[in-house]
C-alpha cells in the first residue's frame, strides 16, 4: 500500500492519543493529521489542524479515517467519511459505529484497546485494493440509510402506523 496521509479524529485524551500515534508509526505513514483537539507534537510526522470548520478535504484526501471515540451519537462523521470514500477505522464505541459500520463497512477496533486497534491498522494495510474498494463502496451504499429522505420515510411510517 502506498504512504498516504491518515486522518485522525481525536479529543482531550493526551497521552491516550500519543499511543495511538506511536501505534501508527510503525506503518510508516506520510503524515497523520489530527483534527480538533489532540496532543500538543511537533514532529515531521503529526500535523495537528486543530478545529476546522470543513475537514472534507482532509476527509477526501487521506487513505484512512480513525475515529477514536469512547461515544458517538449518532456517528455522523462516519456517514460524512464514507461519502467521501474514504476507508473508516473505528473504535467500537456505544452508538454509532457498530450500528453504521457493521461487519463490512470498515474495521472496528476495541475502544482504549492500544493492541487492538494495532491489529486493525495491520489488517488495514494488508487489505488489497479490491478489498479496499469492496469495503469503501459497502459504506458509500449505507450512507443512503441516513439521509433526510430515508428519516422522513421510517417517521411517515411511525405516524401513519
Amino acid at each position: 500500500m502506498n504512504k498516504t496521509p491518515v486522518l485522525l479524529l481525536l479529543f482531550n485524551r493526551p497521552k491516550y492519543t500519543l499511543r495511538l500515534i506511536q501505534a501508527l508509526k510503525k506503518y510508516s505513514p506520510e503524515c497523520i493529521y489530527i483534527h480538533c483537539d489532540g496532543p500538543r507534537i511537533k514532529n515531521d510526522l503529526v500535523n495537528l489542524i486543530g478545529y476546522k470548520k470543513n475537514i472534507y478535504k482532509f476527509m477526501k484526501n487521506s487513505n484512512a479515517f480513525i475515529l477514536t471515540s469512547n461515544w458517538e451519537d449518532p456517528g455522523f462523521v462516519i456517514i460524512e467519511v464514507a461519502f467521501c470514500r474514504t476507508f473508516i477505522i473505528s473504535s467500537d464505541c456505544k452508538n454509532g459505529p457498530l450500528e453504521f459500520i457493521g461487519i463490512d463497512g470498515g474495521l472496528l477496533f476495541e475502544s482504549n484497546n492500544i493492541e487492538d486497534f494495532k491489529d486493525k491498522i495491520k489488517k488495514f494495510i494488508n487489505l488489497s485494493e479490491l478489498e479496499i474498494k469492496k469495503i469503501k463502496l459497502q459504506a458509500l451504499k449505507k450512507t443512503k440509510n441516513f439521509t433526510i429522505f430515508r428519516h422522513f420515510i421510517n417517521l411517515n411510517k411511525i405516524l401513519n402506523y
